[in-house]
């Protein structure tokens, strides 16, 4: 391809992208790329780099890699103050707050787990500490579930809940914490 064309590109998507604030990409140096959609304050969310953000009190996101539900994700959580974040599993961005959804919160008291508003478990021994370094994995694969932190199983069960593209992830109302090393792939049960 012409020099120049990719440099017009490049100047097109940029010119796109900056008329979009509440949205961003991830992961742009790979073939993996995951789109983003603040649905909080813009000011609650911040970009770090090509495969980081951080939340601030409030701050509220979706992820998805486009057209794959049965996915692996994959998600590097550090607190950086407050009491934790909660996961949106088979939920969607727009009008999340009136969709079921299955529910994954990691707080300072404990993980616990819920779909459509009903309680399904709780470890109290799982709990988010601040400056703490955690590897949460959610694999939703047709009905089964599956959440883990760093070699801990939080759920594995199923559901009647369609999958979906999206997760969301909300900083839990006064919690500042940074999310790297997001990676959403295709669950191992696919290959």
């Amino acid at each position: 391809m012409n020099k120049n064309i990719i440099i017009i590109l490049i100047i097109v998507s940029g010119i796109i992208y900056s008329c979009a604030p509440d949205q961003f990409i991830l992961n742009q140096r790979k073939r993996e790329i995951i789109n983003g959609l603040i649905i909080s304050n813009i000011d609650s969310v911040e970009v770090i780099g090509d495969n980081a953000i951080q939340l601030y009190g409030g701050g509220h996101v979706a992820m998805r890699r486009s057209h794959m539900t049965q996915i692996l994700a994959d998600f590097t959580v550090k607190i950086l103050q407050g009491d934790g974040l909660r996961f949106a599993i088979r939920s969607v961005s727009d009008n999340f707050e009136n969709h079921p959804a299955i529910f994954f919160d990691y707080t300072i008291k404990g993980s616990k787990v819920f779909e459509k508003g009903k309680f399904e478990t709780i470890i109290d021994s799982v709990k988010a500490k601040v400056n703490d370094i955690k590897r949460i994995k959610i694999m939703n694969y047709g009905k089964n579930l599956f959440i883990t932190v760093d070699c801990d199983t939080i759920f594995n069960g199923r559901t009647e809940l369609p999958a979906t593209e999206y997760i969301l992830i909300q900083a839990l109302k006064s919690t500042n914490v940074q999310i790297s090393g997001i990676d959403i792939n295709k669950s191992d049960e696919e290959n």
